[in-house]
């Protein structure tokens, strides 16, 4: 089950506060099921192929879980 939201405003923007936020964010995600994948949940600058990786990262994680 997955849930597409288009976000009008969702440039990645890096700045001094940037690994600390995503600390937070992050925590937040995964205390909720949601595991960050790909350019926008990840809040990274990811290039296609990179896009790709990530979410292929994400699948082997998951599957990897016990249910």
């Amino acid at each position: 089950v997955y849930k597409r939201q288009d976000m009008r405003y969702a440039y990645i923007i890096y700045d001094l506060q940037r690994e600390s936020h995503l600390e937070v964010i992050y925590r937040f995600l995964r205390q909720h099921g949601v595991e960050p994948c790909g350019r926008f949940g990840r809040w990274e600058y990811l290039n296609m192929d990179r896009t790709i990786e990530s979410g292929l990262a994400t699948a082997d994680l998951l599957n990897s879980e016990p249910a």
